[in-house]
């Protein structure tokens, strides 16, 4: 199932604009017209929804975003990408077989305890058919409600699920964190020359995404022989990282893994081990343009970057695919004056307004437009299969595997841009079991003699 996306015409003006919300006529009568000022940060974006007939089917999506705290340079644009993607695709195309699609939000504020009282919220509304999340820390404590409140619940990835066994009516758009620094092992062997075992230390963000790495990761280093010399936790609101990568430094490790799904900790790791005359090779999640941008081209050269989705901005003109040539024009004509390296979060929205629309044109194919309900929805999305977005290899759901897709993309950072970009497989792994590697027979870490933190 492939998408194809026609431009639109610019919007989002940076002038205070108005929010025009019409009521659709009934009976050749208008109900009533709503007119709001919607202020976000400091502008207020456009955002409008056409007259249509009274027949039309609306559904609802439930989106729960960081506008303020610490991951909200990433959620924001994250957010935005699918909002302009939603508008596009009521305004230009008029819906998805005739449904409008109609996203709900509200600022999280990094919190779990209102992510979980806005789904309640929204639960109560049959109207909302999926809920789309970006946050660990809600879809963890909450994989069992799922099923029970019969709702799927889209991540873009999980940074804190095994993905084994799959979470029923819970999806992903790709690999998790763990799965990233496994395809970094196998990466790192392919290219390791030396007769002595590679030691390796790991910085974490002492945070769920951050701590993921134990759900398979570590014992995967383990089995084939890498040693972790060092796991150094570290807080999402440090500034200065010296002291952590010192202690590495002394350990004499032949890589860094940094384990930080967040912008601003893996932007200071770069700038602090540039200063300080770093020396150890650096890998890890979370890097890319706005890396780059922040940290700067000479402190991020050499640098390696593992992540889910491609991302245009940053990378060489030549390395760009068809796909992501598209997605960099459709920013671009819904932000004319933007940045896409500091938005690179707009980038990852497109694979998860991907999925939501295949799903959806999936359900109306299988049951009609009368049919399309909360559990026909679930039951689509076991059909999918390879779904073409514009960011990410093609994905596909069974009932083995709810990860979308089990490809990572390994780049570097050179001259001030993301180079080398390639897709690799990663091995499947879980906190109790390795499910499938290229170079590692599965069967339980236990049955491999490695210990279960």
């Amino acid at each position: 199932f492939s998408i194809a996306l026609p431009l639109l015409g610019a919007c989002g003006e940076k002038e205070v604009v108005k929010e025009v919300i019409k009521e659709v006529p009934v009976e050749k009568e208008v109900v009533k017209e709503v007119i709001k000022e919607v202020p976000v940060e400091k502008e207020v974006v456009k955002e409008v929804i056409k007259e249509v007939p009274a027949e039309t089917r609306i559904i609802k999506i439930g989106m729960l975003y960081d506008f303020t705290g610490p991951a909200a340079p990433h959620h924001r644009p994250l957010f935005d990408c699918q909002r302009d993607y939603y508008s596009h695709v009521n305004e230009d195309l008029g819906g998805i077989d005739g449904v409008i699609v109609k996203p709900l939000w509200s600022d999280t504020k990094y919190s779990a305890a209102i992510a979980i009282e806005l789904y309640e919220k929204w639960l109560d509304d049959p109207g909302v058919m999926l809920i789309a999340a970006p946050m660990s820390q809600f879809i963890e404590p909450m994989v069992d409600r799922f099923p029970k409140d019969k709702i799927v619940a889209l991540q873009q990835m999980s940074g804190s699920l095994g993905y084994y066994p799959p979470k029923p009516w819970v999806y992903a758009c790709g690999v998790n964190y763990a799965g990233h620094f496994v395809g970094f092992i196998d990466w790192m062997l392919e290219t390791w020359e030396d007769d002595k075992a590679p030691k390796v230390a790991v910085v974490v963000l002492n945070h769920p995404s951050g701590w993921s790495i134990q759900l398979g990761g570590l014992q995967y280093a383990e089995a084939r022989g890498v040693e972790v010399v060092a796991i150094e936790p570290i807080s999402p609101m440090t500034t200065d990282f010296t002291s952590e990568l010192r202690r590495i430094k002394e350990l004499e490790a032949d890589w860094l893994w940094a384990h930080v799904p967040m912008g601003g900790p893996m932007v200071r790791i770069a700038e602090d081990g540039y200063r300080m005359g770093f020396g150890i090779p650096i890998a890890g999640t979370f890097l890319g343009p706005f890396t780059i941008k922040k940290a700067g081209a000479k402190a991020c050269e050499g640098i390696y970057g593992f992540r889910s989705w491609a991302i245009p901005a940053g990378m060489h003109e030549d390395d760009l695919t068809p796909g992501l040539k598209k997605a960099l024009d459709f920013y671009y004509e819904y932000h004319p004056e933007g940045d896409p390296w500091s938005d690179e979060g707009y980038f990852w929205g497109f694979a998860q307004a991907g999925v939501i629309h295949a799903a959806i044109a999936k359900t109306i194919e299988m049951v009609g437009v009368e049919g399309l309900n909360r559990v026909a929805l679930n039951e689509a999305f076991m059909q999918l299969n390879s779904v073409e977005t514009w960011v990410t290899n093609p994905i596909s759901y069974t009932p083995e595997d709810h990860r979308g897709n089990a490809y990572t993309q390994k780049f570097v950072h050179r001259d001030g841009l993301v180079r080398d970009a390639e897709w690799i497989e990663a091995p499947f792994v879980s906190k109790d079991r390795l499910i499938s590697s290229k170079h590692v027979k599965p069967g339980t870490w236990k049955e491999m003699g490695i210990e279960i933190e």
